[in-house]
Order: structure tokens, then sequence, then C-alpha cells
């Protein structure tokens, strides 16, 4: 249990969780703690295994963006360099006919 609450790899909860579920189970079978002591181990688990997905997915969906937003930041700053240079040439008195 204390593997899975520390594993930070969404496959290897996904896979594990259903392992400690029934091992859980077993042991509410065999009185060795109360039932409903594993229902509430089972939930918290189970709410900790779904946290993470989410967070991971949260946190690819930020990279992206970032990604995204770098190539736009850079795509209007060669935009913006392009508009300076033209005003720069002609403010000059030469006319160079870019792009």
């Amino acid at each position: 249990m204390r593997d899975l609450l520390a594993t930070t790899d969404t496959a290897t909860t996904t896979e594990k969780l259903p392992k400690v579920v029934a091992m859980l189970d077993k042991l509410a079978k065999r009185n060795v703690i109360h039932k409903n002591k594993a229902s509430n181990l089972k939930s918290a688990l189970a709410k900790n295994v779904n946290n993470l997905s989410k967070v991971v997915a949260e946190v690819e969906a930020k990279t992206t963006r970032k990604k995204t937003a770098t190539k736009k930041a850079t795509k209007n700053h060669l935009n913006n360099f392009y508009i300076l240079f033209k005003a720069v040439l002609f403010q000059g008195g030469f006319f160079i006919s870019v792009g």
C-alpha cells in the first residue's frame, strides 16, 4: 500500500490498485482489519490514483501550452523585427524589397 502511494507513474498505479484492493478485502474477510476500515482505505487509494492521473494530464497540458506560446512569441518577435527593419530602411532613404 505504501508503494502504491509513493509511486508517481500512472501506469504502475493502475496496475497495482486492483492487487492492493484484493489484499485489503482479504484482510477484512479474515477480520484482521474492520470491513469499514478496508472500504475507507480502498476509497482513499482510488482517490489518490485518480488525482495522480489528473495532475499528470494537467502538467502535460501546461507543457504543450508553453511550447505553443513560445512558438507564437518567437513568431511575433520575428514579425516585429521585420516591421522595424522595414521602417529603418524606408527612413534611411533606401528601398530594399525584403520578403
